[in-house]
């Protein structure tokens, strides 16, 4: 496809193909198109280089079949554009009631998102071709909801609506919610992703500990008492636990993604304010409880 390419991403990038078309078998899209859309995707994040590792394994994080139909999309498939409908319709108006709790407004927001996806940006190509398959292509479209929602509101605002249109409009708690929307539309995926492949450098007791202390809701007094141990030994190994976790999150998150250090920041600052990623990191691993 290209001399860039290392050795074994081509039979990849082929194989990717053919499992879109199987997945959606009523498509017509070129490999060309498409094999020619992961390159960009990859030169993009500078991934497409000698080390045929590093290209091949970033490769393994895109999601191919949400890239298939996006392109196809992007290349003014008709049917492709029902199937997005169909798939997606209902996650963008639940989306935009969700964020501005106005049903009036979600219902127009979800009724135009489908046109702004397809009208062209500054590129001259359609939105949905900025769709990368980096994340699902479900977060991608609920982060493009979540912004035109915010986009909206701050319109309404701007507008000086009357007294009785203002009751209807977020107050401030409802901006948090919809920055708090936008942040977890734009990080879930990536975080869901990397807490599935990470734990590894915890010992069998800080396991046990964070899983006691969080998900058992044990006291640090009561896993002492537990474990034989003292309270000041208990809270020093939840601490090295939360400080291995952070420092092994942060990594897989660059490693994996490629992200700012603004935009890791972000990523960070949702994985604390939101309780049910810990519990879905715990809840996976549990096991034989250990002794001291």
């Amino acid at each position: 496809m290209t001399d860039l390419l290392p050795a074994g991403l081509d039979a990849l990038i082929i194989e990717a193909f053919e499992a879109g078309r199987k997945f959606y078998p009523q498509l017509e899209l070129e490999l060309p198109v498409y094999g020619s859309r992961i390159v960009k995707v990859l030169q993009e994040r500078d991934e497409v280089t000698d080390e045929a590792f590093s290209a091949l394994s970033r490769f393994a994080h895109l999601h191919t079949n949400d890239l298939f139909l996006a392109q196809a999309c992007a290349q003014g498939n008709n049917e492709a554009w029902r199937i997005f409908n169909r798939q997606y319709a209902k996650l963008i108006f639940n989306t935009a009631f969700y964020l501005c709790n106005q049903r009036q407004l979600a219902e127009e927001i979800a009724q135009s998102a489908i046109g702004h996806l397809f009208l062209t940006d500054d590129s001259g190509l359609p939105r949905i071709h900025s769709y990368d398959g980096r994340g699902l292509l479900s977060s991608w479209v609920r982060a493009v909801v979540a912004h035109r929602v915010y986009n909206e509101v701050l319109l309404k605002h701007r507008q000086f609506l009357s007294l009785e249109a203002l009751r209807q409009t977020p107050d401030s708690d409802g901006i948090r919610r919809l920055e708090t929307g936008i942040r977890a539309s734009r990080y879930e995926a990536m975080i869901r992703e990397t807490l599935a492949t990470i734990g590894e450098g915890l010992s069998d007791k800080e396991r046990w500990f964070l899983i006691l202390y969080y998900v058992e809701a044990f006291t640090e007094h009561e896993i002492a008492g537990l474990y034989n141990s003292s309270r000041a030994k208990v809270n020093y190994q939840l601490s090295q636990a939360r400080k291995k976790l952070r420092q092994e999150i942060t990594g897989k998150l660059q490693h994996a993604f490629q992200l700012s250090e603004a935009a890791l920041q972000e990523c960070i600052i949702e994985l604390c304010e939101n309780p049910t990623y810990a519990l879905q990191f715990l809840s996976g691993a549990t096991g034989d409880q250990v002794t001291i």
